[in-house]
């Protein structure tokens, strides 16, 4: 087998493969990058972000960052409090008693972590409903994934 046409093979099926995907992407437009959530399937105290941006646009939301401080810092959503339980540096009990008034005063309180699957932004919603902080926490399904994909 001649090694020279080998390669000029493969270099066709390579280009023939990105004419057919630009063609797709130009007909079909680029790819849905949300995360798909669906509020009859979701278990508390977790909520889909259109509920957040469609249905509270009008009402006092406090983001809370559940991911490490360096993450918020860089990322975090803008005027969000940093409330995580992972980072070593930062202690809980300290951040949350710097972020206590504006829970308390919040209509409602949206807390994200760092993937989809993260637990920590539920626990972290049920601990403040049982400790009586403010009765309308809830956990972001899809966390930082869902609002990148989003566009924050």
């Amino acid at each position: 087998m001649n090694p020279v046409k080998t390669i000029l093979q493969a270099c066709a099926i390579t280009i023939a493969a990105l004419i057919v995907t630009a063609a797709l992407w130009f007909t079909l437009g680029e790819p849905e990058r949300t995360i798909p959530c669906d509020p009859a399937t979701l278990s508390q105290p977790e909520i889909c972000l259109q509920t957040v941006i469609n249905d509270w646009a009008n009402e006092n939301v406090l983001w809370v960052d559940a991911r490490l401080y360096k993450e918020w810092q860089t990322d975090g959503m803008p005027d969000s409090v940093l409330l995580s339980t992972d980072d070593e540096e930062h202690d809980y009990e300290t951040l949350l008693g710097e972020a206590a008034e504006r829970i308390i005063t919040a209509d409602r309180v949206v807390i994200y972590c760092k993937t989809t699957g993260c637990g920590t932004s539920k626990a972290i919603a049920n601990k403040l409903i049982a400790d009586q902080m403010n009765p309308n926490c809830y956990a972001l399904h899809g966390g930082w994934q869902a609002l990148q994909a989003a566009g924050y």
